[in-house]
């Protein structure tokens, strides 16, 4: 399969799923802009990338054959610094001839006069963005009802960054490996990229408009749409953490709220729940299952935890690679203290395994 070209700009943690998962997606990273490179984690992970250009600024930048620019995260950033850098890479989309895929919603008020120049070279801008319905006074709390789908699995967590994405993409691929007819709802900004169906980008720089009262309406309107194109099975994944660790948590560093709005919204059969294997406590970790299981009524059939287990010591996080001993001590651990297997994102018979239990034998 001829893969698109695409130019990334301001890369972000989001976008390293689309060199470790590139064989889900019709692109292929060309090169990066990232006009503000500092020490850290992304700053390692692309000095790494040997074979893809960096470059740190769009004058200096070439496209590479791309016909595609991603566009990351700006409106933060661009805050911070005092430049506008989404007018920065629309400028260099126009001049270098290429379609525009935004994290964020392009403002069309304040960009226009940008959007008319691409629109009149032909070139095509798109955005994951569940807009807001106008003049629409109907109560949806009123008359909503939400079915528990059977046949619905749900990937949750109990924070933010720990690799339930990663997972529900080593799912899909386990899935289509076996040739089991299964459709995706996935909440990350990138999720079309990957072939997911339907996209739905609540969490951080949130895409959804609509409140979370119409949540429901919406994404049972989509569980439709996907079942009646032939799907067996719908596999969806949530942002950040189900419960909060503190009820501080929902209105400072969480996104609770929108999360168990969208899980109630779907209602899946089976619950896959990621955990921190070296933070959370076993009773924050009890608290999480008995949550779906009592109040949800729905059934958590496993565990699952990073290879790169992250550790608080004196308000600090340290994440360390996990080894084998460790692995185990903590499957063991969970199956003694919740009688839940557990399953380790990174490891492929382990990935079998989990696949095995969800779907058990179907083809």
């Amino acid at each position: 399969m001829l893969k698109q070209g695409v130019i990334v700009a301001f890369f972000s943690k989001e976008m390293t799923s689309l060199v470790q998962f590139s064989s889900l997606t019709s692109i292929h990273i060309n090169a990066v802009v990232q006009p503000f490179i500092m020490a850290g984690e992304i700053s390692d992970y692309l000095h790494n990338l040997k074979e893809i250009p960096v470059y740190e600024s769009f004058e200096t930048a070439q496209s590479e054959g791309a016909t595609l620019l991603l566009i990351g995260f700006t409106k933060q950033l661009s805050k911070m610094r005092g430049t506008d850098y989404l007018q920065l890479a629309l400028n260099f989309a126009i001049s270098h001839g290429l379609d525009v895929f935004s994290f964020e919603n392009i403002n069309e008020e304040k960009y226009s006069c940008l959007l008319l120049q691409m629109n009149e070279k032909g070139l095509k801008h798109y955005c994951p963005l569940i807009k807001k319905k106008l003049s629409d006074n109907h109560n949806y709390l009123q008359d909503m009802v939400v079915n528990k789908d059977p046949n619905g699995i749900m990937i949750v967590g109990t924070s933010s960054n720990q690799g339930k994405f990663t997972l529900m993409l080593r799912i899909m691929i386990e899935l289509k490996n076996r040739g089991i007819n299964f459709r995706t709802i996935g909440s990350e900004h990138q999720s079309a990229l990957f072939g997911i169906d339907s996209v739905f980008p609540y969490g951080v720089a949130a895409n959804v408009m609509i409140p979370m009262a119409e949540y429901p309406d919406y994404l049972q309107k989509e569980l439709g749409k996907l079942y009646k194109s032939g799907a067996k099975y719908v596999l969806s994944c949530s942002q950040s953490g189900l419960l909060p660790y503190s009820l501080q948590d929902i209105y400072n560093r969480s996104f609770t709220l929108s999360t168990i709005s969208f899980f109630f919204s779907l209602m899946p059969g089976k619950v896959i729940i990621v955990v921190n294997s070296g933070i959370d406590s076993d009773s924050f970790i009890k608290d999480t299952i008995t949550f779906i299981e009592n109040v949800g009524q729905v059934k958590v059939v496993a565990l699952a935890f990073s290879n790169m287990e992250r550790v608080l010591t004196d308000d600090i996080i340290n994440i360390n690679s996990l080894k084998k001993e460790r692995i185990s001590m903590i499957k063991q651990k969970y199956f003694d203290e919740f009688d839940l297997a557990s399953f380790n994102i990174m490891d492929d018979g382990d990935i079998k395994s989990l696949v095995n239990l969800l779907v058990g034998d179907d083809i």
